[in-house]
């Protein structure tokens, strides 16, 4: 191995991971913004129709739909209080 190329080697994974994550960020706050998964699938260049960004992100779209329920109730809630 050339003399440096393990440091370039490690600086070169950490970009890569670097990039990962913020990828990552990029899709997690998209799908929680309402986007679908298809759409960010086909974004990030996926030719499996979603399939793989379904695995990953799915479990967003739960949540997501848990949290605006419980929103939901609370303004119900709060609007029978008001009558």
């Amino acid at each position: 191995m050339p003399k440096g190329a393990g440091s370039r080697m490690k600086t070169s994974r950490r970009k890569s991971a670097h990039a990962s994550r913020l990828r990552h960020l990029f899709a997690t706050r998209c799908i929680e913004s309402g986007v679908d998964i298809p759409t960010v699938s086909r974004w990030f260049g996926h030719k499996d129709g979603g399939a793989l960004a379904m695995k990953t992100y799915g479990h967003l779209l739960r949540e997501h739909s848990i949290a605006q329920r419980a929103e939901c109730q609370c303004v119900h809630q709060h609007s029978r209080l008001k009558m």
